[in-house]
């Protein structure tokens, strides 16, 4: 074969390529071009291997190439800074294999709108027209004027302890009459999943509708033929972003971390837990497990049933009726929420642009739990920039790791705020999977953000900012935790050691997928 109909051939795909819209097609061509590409590169190696260059030599000269490439692809990339930079590093240490760990976990989400094309595609989808409820809170308003989301008012009641929680949420499930529209991360077979599983097949049977959605990296624990069984069974299950070895979308490394329920569009949960025994400490593999879970009635319910039809329409392009499955609903109480959703379908991380307001709008106090601190730049410098303005900023860390590279990040990422007087606790013997913040007593949030790259960049999250009396019930939440935490300080943890200098020089890189 002729060099020049090589050429030829490896151009043609790509015009084929930009021409072709169905996704599995898409894919297919990807695989193609990619191999292709291959095949010239093998094809330029034989022909100078045939002139007598040595098989050692072609071989580094092609890892060479290869990671050239793949680093000015990268370097041309329109993305934040740190990750762009983490990637790049990865591609030029780990040769090849940087680019395999890129392609299923770092490549951007494609399509991304702006926040006000999203909302209005949002809004026309749905032909929304929800009223905020007034309020004097200058977070909640300019949350909602930034967000183009509304307050809504409801009956909040959050709990740090998940077999209670898990208690109250089976309770309103068995009393559906309607429909249930469960979203969660992760399922894993397990004594909690097999009670819910039982409520959820009994609820079908009496005429309830029921449809569950599940991240695909998140159900790994749980088979397909439990899947295939429930769907037998009635339950409509919708898999999020289905990972298909060797068809790798940009898409993979997008997850959806999302957790929360919605009960005949009256009543719904959020937070941190997930579907799985260590949520409720059955687990001796994770030990102790601190979280929290937010129960929510009245209007505010409608939020997570919107967002349910949204989600629903992402994965399946069916749009579910809004007047059935997002009811409006009239409720006089004293909690206010606005709803506060991100993906990497918007252009913006509008999660760490919230967070980072709100850090600014803090007049006396902040205080945040996190299992995971990789904080980016914007939220580090607001958290410095509070604390140094004479705000007491508390942050609440894991004492006991899930995973270890992570709880060495977040351990050091801590200490070098504490420099500036932010003050790190860690719980005793727990893992704290606690997401949620309180600024100056007034207003706080609940759900699903740590707070780390990935979640403000590369997964769809979702969160409750709220005000009213509960935010008192999570200040003592808060009381107990520091009272049952040992400060970093104390610890005698030096970030400026060079053991721990070198390690967090390593750990930054592995950011992104952490």
């Amino acid at each position: 074969m002729k060099k020049s109909h090589l050429t030829v051939g490896f151009f043609l795909l790509i015009f084929l390529y930009n021409l072709i819209t169905m996704k599995i097609i898409r894919r297919i061509f990807t695989l193609l071009l990619t191999l292709s590409f291959i095949a010239a590169v093998g094809y330029l190696l034989f022909g100078l291997y045939e002139w007598g260059v040595h098989l050692t030599v072609l071989i580094l000269f092609a890892v060479y190439l290869i990671t050239a490439i793949w680093a000015l692809l990268l370097f041309a990339q329109k993305r934040h800074l740190p990750a762009k930079a983490s990637w790049y590093l990865m591609v030029i240490l780990l040769p090849v294999f940087g680019i395999v760990i890129y392609m299923i976990f770092g490549r951007r989400y494609k399509g991304r709108k702006s926040l006000e094309d999203f909302r209005k595609q949002y809004s026309e989808t749905y032909n929304i027209q929800e009223k905020s409820v007034k309020t004097k809170n200058e977070i909640l308003n300019e949350q909602t004027n930034f967000s183009k989301l509304p307050i809504l008012n409801g009956d909040l009641k959050i709990y740090d302890n998940g077999m209670f929680a898990f208690k109250e949420m089976f309770d309103d499930l068995k009393k559906a009459k309607k429909f249930i529209h469960l979203n969660y991360y992760i399922i894993k077979m397990s004594e909690i999943w097999e009670e819910l599983k039982q409520i959820l097949i009994n609820k079908v049977e009496e005429g309830v509708e029921v449809r569950l959605i599940v991240d695909d990296f998140g159900r790994w624990a749980l088979p397909w033929y439990e899947i295939k069984s429930l769907k037998k069974k009635g339950i409509d299950i919708s898999i999020y972003d289905k990972v298909s070895f060797p068809f790798i979308s940009s898409q993979n490394g997008c997850r959806s971390h999302r957790k929360y329920a919605s009960i005949d569009g009256v009543v719904g949960y959020t937070g941190g837990v997930n579907l799985s025994d260590e949520y409720v400490n059955y687990s001796k593999e994770y030990g102790l497990w601190e979280d929290l879970i937010m129960r929510v009635e009245g209007q505010a319910v409608r939020a997570f049933s919107l967002l349910f039809i949204n989600d629903w329409k992402l994965i399946n392009n069916i749009v579910l009726d809004v007047k059935e499955y997002a009811p409006k609903v009239k409720s006089k109480f004293k909690n206010n929420v606005v709803l506060v959703e991100d993906s990497p379908e918007i252009s913006i991380p509008l999660m760490q642009d919230s967070l980072v307001h709100w850090i600014s709008k803090a007049k006396k106090s902040i205080t945040l739990s996190t299992p995971y601190f990789v904080p980016t730049a914007e939220v580090v410098g607001a958290l410095r920039t509070a604390s140094l303005s004479g705000i007491e900023v508390k942050l609440f860390l894991p004492g006991q790791a899930d995973k270890k590279s992570a709880f060495q990040a977040s351990r050091g990422n801590a200490a070098l705020l504490e420099e500036f007087g932010v003050k790190t606790y860690l719980i005793k013997d727990k893992f704290l999977h606690s997401k949620a913040g309180i600024f100056d007593g007034e207003t706080a949030y609940l759900g699903t953000m740590n707070i780390d790259i990935r979640s403000f960049h590369s997964q769809f999250e979702n969160l409750s900012l709220f005000e009213g009396p509960e935010v008192k019930k999570l200040e003592k939440i808060f009381e107990r935790y520091e009272k049952n935490a040992t400060p970093l300080k104390k610890m005698g943890y030096n970030p400026k050691g060079l053991w721990n200098r070198i390690r967090m020089t390593f750990l930054k890189i592995l950011a992104p997928m952490m």
